[in-house]
């Protein structure tokens, strides 16, 4: 917090620090979710070729 000499306090924001979390977040997730989903195919694939005998 800033005094600005009036008897009022300012909050600076750390918009960059709170930025970059919220891309390390999106990024995280989405690369959970593109994992997930290939990981599904790869077993489904495998799945249906040992069944399919």
């Amino acid at each position: 917090m800033v005094y600005s000499g009036a008897g009022k306090c300012h909050r600076r924001g750390n918009t960059g620090e709170i930025e970059s979390l919220f891309f390390c977040l999106q990024t995280g997730i989405g690369v959970g979710v593109i994992a997930f989903i290939m990981g599904r195919f790869v077993e489904r694939k495998k799945y249906t070729d040992n069944h399919s005998l």
